[in-house]
């Protein structure tokens, strides 16, 4: 079961267009479940309750599918993936990383990495397993950390903070530019190369979906390069 357009950004659409066709539903459903986690902080303006919407999740996907909610089209997703033998325990650590953001007004470097580790690291990390083969597997977990730090940053109201993720990002940049994946990985080594292209300029404050940034993802998807 592919999950609707709705569920994703049109940055995630464009980019998931140069994934294989056998394992565009993986990125899909995926990163729609992170979708889902990010709409409950934004939606939310007591922790308690962002906190039963995230254990309802943390909750549900630990179900037998025929114990599971019918009619929700990112759980019918995940539920199709896990009948081919996806486990959905390993997405628990993304429910965690949103739910550290949730109960923290200001995070520490250690919650921080935290938190790039249980999103960035789980999301890159199970797409590489279905993917590609273990010997990228470390390269895959780390880039993923760097992801979530980079979209941290882009998504942070607190110019003092955002600033401060950037300047820890800048001691990655020419990691992020020697990172080289497998071509089924395609859509996480351009949303890699558009977190270099922010660092390279020193800050996240330029418009993501801009016609010089259809550009560089459609020279990258068709090329790697």
């Amino acid at each position: 079961m592919n999950v609707p357009e709705t569920e994703l950004t049109p940055l995630q659409r464009l980019v998931f267009a140069y994934a294989p066709a056998k394992h565009r539903a993986v990125y899909s459903a995926i990163f729609a479940f992170d979708n889902r986690c990010a709409a409950i902080l934004r939606g939310t303006n007591e922790v308690m309750l962002g906190q039963m919407r995230l254990a309802w999740w943390r909750d549900v996907i630990g179900k037998p599918v025929a114990d599971r909610p019918q009619g929700d089209p990112v759980l019918g997703a995940l539920s199709a993936m896990e009948e081919q033998g996806f486990d959905l325990d390993i997405l628990v650590p993304i429910i965690d990383a949103w739910e550290l953001l949730l109960v923290n007004e200001e995070l520490t470097h250690e919650q921080i990495d935290g938190y790039t580790t249980q999103r960035g690291g789980t999301i890159f990390s199970v797409i590489g397993r279905h993917v590609a083969s273990s010997r990228h597997f470390d390269a895959i977990g780390y880039a993923g950390n760097i992801w979530a730090l980079w979209d941290l940053a882009r998504h942070s109201i607190d110019d003092d903070i955002r600033m401060a993720l950037v300047d820890r990002l800048k001691s990655e940049q020419q990691t992020v530019a020697e990172l080289k994946f497998p071509r089924g990985l395609r859509p996480l080594s351009i949303l890699l190369k558009l977190a270099g292209q922010d660092l390279k300029r020193g800050d996240v404050d330029m418009p993501i979906m801009r016609p010089a940034t259809a550009v560089q993802i459609i020279w990258h998807g068709v090329t790697g390069l």
